[in-house]
């Protein structure tokens, strides 16, 4: 694990542009194989380093023609979207639930706004859920 991080890290202060392809790839890994794994410990943190990584390369980032900074937000969008899709199982909503809260609340370049989004989009649908069985 250690020689995944380190290489990841060097690679992407190397090339910053390599941040993005990097998470795209992980995050297909992310959601297909760890959020659905028990008892992950070490291998989620992989895409969480990534997205703090794009973070130190910001000052060269920022002066290429791509897409803004945002891949801890695009992270934390998948969270939500997983928590919400009905059609996904109970336990790996709650698991895309934990993931949400423990990133959102540790990670320390994710920006309040973000955390605030986060929390508000949870409440909107947890909101239209408890509406929902008023109906029933």
């Amino acid at each position: 694990m250690r020689l995944l991080f380190e290489y990841t890290e060097a690679s992407t202060l190397a090339d910053p542009s390599l941040t993005p392809e990097l998470y795209r790839v992980f995050s297909r890994v992310f959601e297909s194989l760890i959020l659905i794994t028990h008892k992950s410990k070490f291998v989620q943190f992989l895409l969480l380093h990534l997205c703090g990584l794009e973070n130190k390369a910001l000052p060269v980032l920022s002066s290429m023609e791509e897409a803004p900074l945002t891949l801890y937000r695009d992270f934390a969008a998948s969270l939500i979207n997983i928590i919400v899709d009905p059609y996904r199982a109970t336990v790996t909503r709650q698991t895309g639930a934990c993931y949400l809260a423990s990133f959102v609340s540790r990670a320390s370049f994710v920006c309040p706004e973000t955390a605030c989004e986060c929390i508000c989009a949870l409440l909107r649908w947890a909101d239209a859920y408890m509406q929902s069985l008023e109906a029933v």
